[in-house]
Formats: structure tokens, C-alpha cells, sequence
């Protein structure tokens, strides 16, 4: 028996078959064309990038989630990208490669860009990129694609996974569980995983190369461990474990009516993370209180970023009706850009995470911004809307959400359109400027949500995509907590409740420190909610303040981490 240690990307046990997919290496011919050549590498280019095209948009017609189809729409925004077409005809027309090799050539320096910088989330992308570009190389070159067809139930060990061959992959029902060498937890095909109820776990580094074909194979996608050829004990141990879990979601299932409260009777109101209209229903399935964070966003990623809003409006409109009795719905403007270029964004800015994204670049759009709040505003006549701005760092930006969120209203009530003229506003916490200056922010806002996410990497300066320095994001760290602390008193200092959004929300680990904290609201994945609640009722919240000020005097992570720990396991702090 082997075990194997890898990153838990999504919950869930499984046991079965190791089906072993690599990646074969596609050989791209390079050689220099002639002049009077070049115009028929353009040619046979355009017709390469229509037919993959022609392919993606069969997919998305084919997808029956929101998931499936945001995913196959950003591929075919990739294929719509004129900068990337633009650098390749270059590499034809100016260095005269060939049509596969300049696709190869200026793939190549896109990547290069996108991985200098470093992030996660970015590196993950990257996958998406070298997808389209196998995807067109192929096309040019007469080769056709690996796909993956599955005949019995089996577990799936790969090098690395594209979106489309996970979409593709014939036989679904026989996929038990996913075991990557590369990848991440914000990958798609993670997201995918998720969303499909299949345990899933990634870097694995070398995995695909040391697993036989056939071998037998344990997953365990909630610790991040694997196990090749398990013996008796830890099929055993695997067993028990799968069992009790089953038996605890069923349980929590049962309990989901229950409110959330500490077992001294304090309520915290715990709501959940979507993107789509699926996570709704997983949300009200859960027994979350309405909508914390509604990650506009994904629309865009399947409908591209335009004025025309009648689409969205539906789905925005339908979202609040089927909320209705179960909570209120927050709406995040845009947050496109950073990690998430459509059309008319440039990705080749040196650091994008800390360029033009979310209200940068929607107050640059205005009609794009304009026509989204207009939309949201028409959701609003449902009673239970919110809207929430995006990583606000000074109060002018505010300000200026504010005053064109006026002029939607203004423009709706003199077309005798009928919306919620009392729907609450709010703005997310998530770069060090704007908790500094939370106090001021909040006189404005009915609510305030930290994005914790974020906020944790901006304050601390680590990267998560450095491997190097990733031990060093912590969000026990002091200054993290002091810093959410004082955004939680001056909010409170105005009247105004604060939540969390972000990953912490929904760590039951970290949930003593939040009941400390003071927070009103937790937002979290629907299927974090059943666990955080029932952590929630075996705490008291005069024992969380008193970790909480003792931890605020301490000056390592490392001490508030064991300090934390012993809270957890029940010993006297």
C-alpha cells in the first residue's frame, strides 16, 4: 500500500479501477514559409480557429448546466479574442512561420505573461489557453484529439485535465473519482468535480506515472489522500469513513429548517456563495438564509460582457422569485478583469490583480455598468435584492457606484418601471485601503461583506500561486485579525452589519474566531452550511470573545494557530 498526499479540491471518498490518461505530446511542424505563402497560412488559420468554433459552440448548445455552459463560452471568448489572432497572423505576416507554429509561438508568450504573475487562480487559466491552442493546432495539423471514453465504473488518474475533455468525457457515469498530478482547488475542472459530487483531489505531481493501469485506487477528496493498492486496513478505514459521511450529510440534510445559533442563543445568519441558477437550489436545499454572494460574473463568462442585459435580467429576475421565503439575494456587480479577460479588456498588464478589474473597470464601461444595475433594480420589485460593489479602495469610488446606481433609479421610475426603491446597498472589504477606512465607507452602505480571500493576500503580500512563500497566507495571522477587527467595530460603530464572503466563512476551524469577531453574517458554499451550523450550536460566545482578545495580543500565527486548535478541541484556553 502507498499513500499519497494531495490538495482536497473536491469533498467526497471513493474507491475503484485506476483509469491512467496522459497526455500525448503534440509535434508541431516549424518551418518558414514564403512570401507568396503567407496569405494561404492566414487562410488555412481562420478556417482552423472557425471549425474549433463551429466545435465549441455544439457544446454549449449540447450543456444543460450553467457551469457547463459559462465554461464552453469562455472558450469560444478565447476564440473570439482579436489580440491573441492579431499576435498570431503577426508571427505569420512578419516572421513567416507556419500557421501551427505561430500559434504555438504567440500561445507561448501569452502563457509566459500569465504565469510571471504568479496567482493561482491565473495558473489555472493557463490550462484553458493551451487548451484552445491544442485545440487549433490540431485542426492545422489533421491530428485529432485524445478523448476519454469510460465503459466501467473507474477512477480517473490523469496528468492534467482540460475543461473540454472533462465535458467531453464519454461515460460519465462511470467516473467515481478524479486524481490529478497538476491543477488546483479554483481550477474548472475542479469547480466541475464540485458540482457533479465527485471526490476529486490534484497535485499529485508524478501519480500518473507511478499507478498502474487497473491498479486499485482510494480517494479520499475531503483530507487530500490517495491510496494505491490499500490493504485490508485501509479499505476498512476507508469504508467507516465513506459510511459515516453519508450518514452525517443525510442528518444535515434533515436539520437544514434549523436556524443558526450558538448555544448560548446568539444568532449568526449564514448564507451561501453562488454563481448559477443551480447553486440557488442547492442553496434553499441546504437551509441557507438567503444569498450572501451571487457572483455575477460567470453570467458574463457565458454571455460575454455587453450592454444588452435581457438575458441576465430574466435569470436575475428568476433567481430573486425562487429566493422568495428563503432569504435575501446579494448581487455582485462585475468582477470581471484581473484574472478574467473578455472582450475589450487587455490581459498584458504587468500585475492585473492589481489592475483594471471589477468597479475600475465597470466605472471605465459605464453602459455596461449602467445597464447591470438596471437589470438588478428590476429583480429588486421581488422584496429581496441587494447589490454589493467589488474591491472599493477609495470613497470617491463608492461615490460614484452610488451616484450611477441613482440614475438607474431615476431612469426607472420615469419609465413607471416598478422596483424596490428601498433596496439595501452594500460594498465588500477586501483591499487594506478600504478597511482603513471602513468607518467612512460604511456611513454610505446598508451593509458591508469582507472578502477575505483577497484581503488576506493583499495584507500579508503572499502570493497562494508561489509555492515558495504559500505557507505564509494565513488568515490567523495577527495582522489579518486585528485589521478584520477593526472593520467589524467601525461598522458596528456606524450600525452597519458586516459579513464575511470569503473562504473562511465556511472553515469550521476558523469559526470561533468569527463568532469573536462579532460578525453578523457568514457567506459560505451551500455545502459548508449543515457542518458550520452545527459547529456553531456547541459554542458560546462570551468563550469565542475571550479567545479572540487573547489572540489579538499575540504577535505569531504559528501561537494563535495552537491557541485556536486547543479551543477546538475542546480544552480550556
Amino acid at each position: 500500500m502507498t499513500e499519497f498526499e494531495a490538495i482536497a479540491a473536491a469533498e467526497g471518498r471513493a474507491r475503484g479501477k485506476a483509469f491512467v490518461f496522459r497526455h500525448d505530446e503534440m509535434v508541431v511542424p516549424h518551418f518558414h514559409v514564403e512570401k507568396g505563402g503567407v496569405e494561404k497560412e492566414v487562410s488555412s488559420l481562420h478556417e482552423a480557429f472557425s471549425s474549433v468554433r463551429k466545435y465549441c459552440a455544439g457544446q454549449l448548445e449540447k450543456a444543460v448546466s450553467d457551469s457547463e455552459k459559462a465554461l464552453y463560452s469562455v472558450q469560444m471568448l478565447m476564440l473570439d479574442d482579436p489580440e491573441w489572432l492579431a499576435a498570431i497572423e503577426r508571427c505569420i505576416k512578419e516572421d513567416l512561420y507556419n500557421a501551427a507554429w505561430a500559434v504555438e509561438s504567440a500561445t507561448d508568450e501569452i502563457v509566459r505573461v500569465l504565469s510571471s504573475v504568479g496567482d493561482e487562480y491565473m495558473k489555472e487559466r493557463i490550462i484553458d489557453i493551451v487548451d484552445m491552442q491544442k485545440a487549433v493546432t490540431g485542426e492545422l495539423t489533421g491530428k485529432v484529439r485524445q478523448h476519454i471514453r469510460l465503459s466501467r465504473d473507474v477512477v480517473l488518474v490523469a496528468d492534467h485535465l482540460l475543461t473540454s475533455e472533462l465535458l467531453a468525457l464519454e461515460g460519465i457515469q462511470h467516473l467515481k473519482a478524479i486524481c490529478l498530478d497538476m491543477g488546483g482547488k479554483t481550477s474548472h475542472v475542479s469547480i466541475l468535480a464540485k458540482g457533479w459530487g465527485i471526490p476529486a483531489v490534484v497535485g499529485l505531481k508524478d501519480f500518473s506515472l507511478l499507478v498502474k493501469e487497473g491498479e486499485d485506487v482510494i480517494v479520499d477528496g475531503t483530507e487530500g489522500r490517495v491510496y494505491a493498492s490499500p490493504n485490508r486496513k485501509q479499505i476498512a478505514l476507508y469504508e467507516r469513513k465513506r459510511l459515516e459521511e453519508e450518514a452525517e450529510n443525510a442528518r444535515l440534510i434533515k436539520e437544514a429548517g434549523i436556524l443558526a445559533r450558538t448555544a448560548d442563543g446568539v444568532r449568526i445568519v449564514l448564507q451561501a456563495n453562488v454563481e448559477d441558477r443551480a447553486g440557488v437550489g442547492d442553496a434553499i436545499k441546504a437551509g441557507c438564509e438567503g444569498v450572501g454572494l451571487f457572483r455575477t460574473e460567470f453570467l458574463e463568462m457565458k454571455y460575454g460582457a455587453t450592454e444588452d442585459f435581457s438575458v441576465r435580467e430574466g435569470i436575475y429576475d428568476e433567481v430573486a422569485g425562487s429566493m422568495e421565503g428563503h432569504g435575501k439575494v446579494t448581487f455582485r456587480t462585475l468582477d470581471i478583469g484581473g484574472d478574467k479577460f473578455l472582450d475589450g479588456m487587455s490581459s498584458q498588464e504587468d500585475n492585473p490583480l492589481l489592475g483594471w478589474r471589477a468597479v475600475r473597470f465597470c466605472l471605465d464601461r459605464r453602459e455596461l455598468f449602467r445597464s447591470q444595475m438596471l437589470s438588478i433594480l428590476k429583480a429588486s420589485r421581488h422584496g429581496n435584492v441587494r447589490i454589493m460593489f467589488p474591491m472599493i479602495s477609495t470613497i470617491e469610488e463608492l461615490e460614484e457606484c452610488l451616484a450611477l446606481l441613482d440614475e438607474a433609479k431615476h431612469c426607472l421610475e420615469d419609465r413607471r418601471i416598478p422596483f424596490d426603491r428601498n433596496m439595501e446597498v452594500g460594498t465588500m472589504i477586501e483591499v487594506p485601503s478600504a478597511a482603513l477606512i471602513s468607518d467612512a465607507l460604511a456611513e454610505k452602505v446598508d451593509f458591508v461583506s469582507i472578502g477575505t480571500n483577497d484581503l488576506v493576500q493583499y495584507v500579508l503580500a503572499v502570493d497562494r500561486g508561489n509555492e515558495r512563500i504559500s505557507h505564509l497566507y494565513r488568515a490567523e495571522h495577527p495582522a489579518v485579525l486585528r485589521l478584520l477587527k477593526m472593520v467589524v467595530d467601525n461598522c458596528h460603530g456606524k450600525g452597519v452589519p458586516v459579513g464575511v464572503c470569503g473562504q473562511i466563512a465556511g472553515d469550521a476551524g476558523m469559526l470561533p474566531l468569527l463568532v469573536g469577531l462579532g460578525f453578523d453574517s457568514l457567506s459560505m458554499p451551500p455545502l459548508s452550511v449543515g457542518r458550520v451550523k452545527e459547529r456553531l450550536s456547541r459554542m458560546v460566545k462570551p468563550d469565542c470573545e475571550k479567545l479572540v482578545n487573547n489572540v489579538l495580543s499575540m504577535n505569531s500565527h504559528e501561537k494563535v494557530a495552537a491557541m485556536l486548535k486547543e479551543f477546538n478541541d475542546g480544552r480550556k484556553t
